[in-house]
């Protein structure tokens, strides 16, 4: 019966046998243990309790402000065309680059080479607009994510600080916004990103990308050593310093993502908008 009612498989038979073979004096102390982890995970919340709250809020406001401009969440959509074209274009100019100073090689020596492409280069050059097309594509989509960033905070603080109607309890937004085609507000907070403040978000992106380009050498290097035979020292060091490199990194996304929010509701420069973000931490 118990191989027909599990389709032949009596392990979970097995498993139910085992349960209740077991003695009183182990499930007394699976009890125990259980209730171990259940009042550490309450410990945990009481201590964590205000930043649950904290966290349960901007849940709140996020879920009243997506309700009254539903239009927002038709951004992200737009952000991701725009990075497809950002990477469609840059892949083209990239083929273009790499073409620089190629010719075709000796075909004898490409048959016993096994080189089917039978490709070379007479000059370097290509490099150099390779490592500078590498940071135009960082700083471009780190641009593009700051402007999406500013779209945001500008919408918000522009449905924050809207007059709420007495009588339907809604916000009135005089930029629109307030229906899912109605992409007035986040066309109007992208433009002003791009007019007013382009200066500072190109520079907040600019810094995030020699950050990303500084991990991202590091680890290049890091897997290049990884056949040598350093010390044990060596090794230590480099994971050091790759560890603090990604620890400079995330330092400088999470003040750049609240100087964004501080440069969309204040108007203020990025270095200014920075400063303000880190008072806040």
């Amino acid at each position: 019966f118990y191989e027909k009612a599990t389709g032949g498989d009596v392990s979970y038979v097995d498993r139910a046998n085992a349960l209740d073979e077991m003695s009183p004096d182990t499930l007394r102390k699976i009890a125990y243990g259980l209730w171990a982890v259940a009042g550490l995970v309450l410990l945990l919340a009481c201590c964590c309790a205000r930043t649950l709250r904290g966290v349960a809020s901007v849940l709140k406001v996020t879920s009243e402000f997506l309700a009254d401009v539903p239009s927002q969440m038709v951004q992200p959509l737009l952000m991701c065309v725009l990075h497809l074209l950002v990477l469609a274009t840059w892949s083209a100019l990239f083929l273009l680059v790499a073409s620089v100073g190629l010719s075709e090689g000796n075909q004898a020596k490409c048959i016993d080479a096994s080189n089917i492409f039978c490709l070379q280069w007479d000059t370097t050059a290509q490099r150099y607009g390779l490592v500078f097309l590498l940071f135009t594509l960082y700083w471009t989509l780190n641009f593009l994510h700051a402007c999406s960033h500013y779209g945001t905070c500008y919408a918000m603080g522009a449905w924050y600080f809207a007059d709420v109607d007495p009588m339907t309890l809604q916000r009135k937004i005089p930029e629109g916004g307030q229906s899912l085609c109605d992409c007035r507000l986040s066309l109007r907070a992208f433009c002003h990103g791009l007019t007013r403040h382009p200066g500072s978000l190109a520079f907040g992106a600019c810094v995030i990308s020699l950050a990303h380009i500084g991990r991202l050498l590091l680890w290049w290097a890091k897997k290049k050593d990884e056949l040598a035979n350093d010390n044990a020292v060596t090794k230590c060091l480099k994971k050091v310093v790759t560890c603090l490199a990604d620890c400079f990194t995330r330092f400088i996304e999470f003040v750049s993502e609240h100087a964004y929010a501080e440069i969309a509701l204040r108007g203020l420069g990025f270095c200014s908008a920075a400063q303000k973000s880190l008072a806040m931490t």
